[in-house]
């Protein structure tokens, strides 16, 4: 990062104007040249934004300032990010609506559901290559993220179900990476793409994980008891899935309750329908789903079994300290009852 520089004359510069704005809009600088941060006096010079290609400036306000018998129009810019000190005055004509040509971020997590087939292509995290296609209905969880000035979305495979990822060959952990819009302020969702509201049965993120704001990867799993007793224990897992099935895997692979692509799971329902009332959503499904406590409802139809899951809204956060009693990591655990059994599930924020 340059110094700042000081101007060397007297500022005259005078603002006679503020307009303040409630709604972030991103801004990035027009050209190659020299553009300069000031103070509000107009007097000091706090950075050349030509030296910070890769940051994102964000407007806070407009001003009118007055030098002489001209009045200018000039931006407040704050940083976007941590770095909250970095903010100024830039002259508007420098500057262009939108996001920098080297920016890359500004991910939103949302529902979509397919109104055709779609044909995705992704890669493993060994970078194996793999493709298919995904049926016209299926709800997915992706992101939209800014690139190159387009937007574009990162679809989560790891929600799907067991069910249709093997129909596919697609196995967990997979992303997907399709072109969102041309743009990359207020793009609108291409036609085979329609926004829906996230499913009420979906387990939410936990409430201090920050990583679901931003990747549509989040753990959606549930657990057994109210906590884990030691961080590398394997536990069984309560899943329920953007396309609408409730699967249980009762022994898998791996330590920290990851599922392996190896895994199947020992039971597994199609919802049929669900209703929630405040905390507690109940799903239906055709058949006894096994190691659960759910009820016949007397149906004949595909709702002869409805199991309850209730969001106790609350946290149990468990510290681990060292031998001189100092906390090395904190694990947070939401508190859920399935059928009236308790389940939890895992922030990993602080682990």
């Amino acid at each position: 990062m340059t110094s700042p520089a000081t101007a060397n004359a007297k500022s005259s510069y005078k603002i006679v104007k503020i307009k303040t704005y409630s709604t972030r809009v991103p801004f990035y600088v027009k050209g190659s040249g020299n553009v300069y941060m000031w103070n509000a006096s107009h007097s000091k010079k706090i950075l050349n934004l030509k030296n910070h290609p890769r940051s994102q400036w964000y407007r806070a306000k407009s001003v009118i300032l007055k030098h002489g018998s001209s009045n200018r129009v000039y931006y407040k810019l704050v940083l976007g990010g941590h770095y909250k000190f970095w903010q100024g005055y830039v002259r508007r004509s420098q500057l262009a609506k939108g996001y920098g040509p080297n920016y890359s971020g500004h991910a939103r997590v949302g529902y979509y559901k397919l109104t055709r087939a779609l044909q995705l292509t992704g890669r493993t995290y060994h970078n194996k290559v793999v493709s298919g296609s995904l049926p016209k209905g299926t709800i997915i969880r992706a992101a939209t993220y800014v690139s190159k000035q387009k937007t574009w979305l990162n679809i989560s495979l790891d929600g799907l179900s067991h069910q249709t990822r093997s129909k596919l060959n697609f196995m967990l952990y997979i992303t997907s990476d399709l072109l969102y819009a041309n743009k990359d302020l207020n793009p609108q969702a291409p036609n085979y793409l329609t926004p829906v509201s996230e499913p009420a049965y979906i387990i939410p993120a936990p409430q201090r994980d920050n990583d679901a704001k931003t990747s549509p990867n989040w753990r959606t799993d549930l657990y057994p008891g109210k906590t884990s007793e030691y961080w590398d224990q394997v536990l069984p897992i309560l899943r329920l899935t953007t396309d609408g099935y409730v699967e249980y895997y009762a022994h898998p692979t791996f330590q920290n309750s990851y599922l392996s692509s190896n895994d199947n799971p020992t039971a597994s329902e199609k919802i049929t329908h669900y209703e929630t009332s405040g905390n507690q959503t109940t799903i239906y499904y055709a058949n006894h789903l096994d190691g659960f406590n759910d009820q016949k409802t007397g149906s004949n139809t595909d709702q002869q079994y409805k199991l309850t899951i209730e969001n106790q809204k609350k946290v149990v956060t468990v510290n681990k300290r060292d031998a001189n009693g100092t906390i090395f990591s904190t694990t947070s655990y939401g508190q859920f009852l399935i059928g009236g059994r308790p389940f939890h599930s895992l922030d990993y924020t602080d682990d």
